[in-house]
């Protein structure tokens, strides 16, 4: 999935969400968080330093058949911080109710602009994934 978004805080962005058990969620500056669920929940986290500051962004969670976790920001993988990521492989699964909330009586709501989502069926190859970038990065001036 990829999607194009601008904080105007650091912390606790949900940007997807099934009302609590399975989020996909900027919670600071350096740390971006993946819950799945089904068969139990799994904690995904990826650090990088000052990645997911207040600016506007595009970024994309590619999840491979194996379960591996890619993001990207801006057309780049981000390389997790080797000490404190974990979890990069995440096969559970992921149910949508939920725009820009954690759930309904949360205080971890999106603090910004969504600009656009966008899903994918299937993995993307390089090229998908190398033109989808390009027009997505031209079409919102990043």
């Amino acid at each position: 999935m990829s999607w194009v978004m601008h904080t105007e805080s650091p912390s606790n962005n949900t940007i997807l969400s099934d009302g609590g058990n399975e989020v996909i969620q900027i919670q600071n500056s350096n740390k971006f968080r993946f819950i799945g669920n089904d068969p139990s929940n799994m904690t995904t986290i990826l650090y990088k330093g000052s990645e997911f500051g207040n600016s506007k962004m595009l970024l994309t969670l590619v999840r491979d058949g194996d379960g591996d976790l890619a993001l990207y920001k801006d057309g780049v993988v981000i390389e997790p911080h080797v000490g404190n990521s974990s979890n990069l492989t995440n096969d559970r699964g992921f149910d949508l109710d939920m725009l820009g909330s954690k759930n309904q009586l949360s205080t971890h709501y999106m603090d910004g602009i969504i600009y656009e989502v966008l899903f994918f069926s299937k993995e993307l190859d390089s090229g998908e994934l190398s033109t989808l970038h390009t027009e997505l990065l031209e079409k919102h001036g990043l």
